[in-house]
């Protein structure tokens, strides 16, 4: 997806982690296919693992 960014002349993913318009990056990206719900979630998890505590959630605790 970094590549697609630059390739689209999109901001990078780090400077926008936290911004909606990263979200209408990847459903860009994605297009219709089934990975998008994935895609998403490994983005919220790369988000709640940025956040203060530090801590991801883990699925099933």
């Amino acid at each position: 997806m970094g590549r697609w960014l630059f390739d689209n002349n999109k901001q990078a993913i780090a400077g926008r982690l936290n911004d909606a318009s990263l979200n209408d990056d990847v459903r860009q990206f994605i297009g219709d296919s089934d990975d998008r719900r994935r895609v998403l979630t490994a983005l919220n998890y790369l988000r709640a693992s940025q956040s203060p505590s530090g801590v991801p959630p883990i699925a099933g605790i």
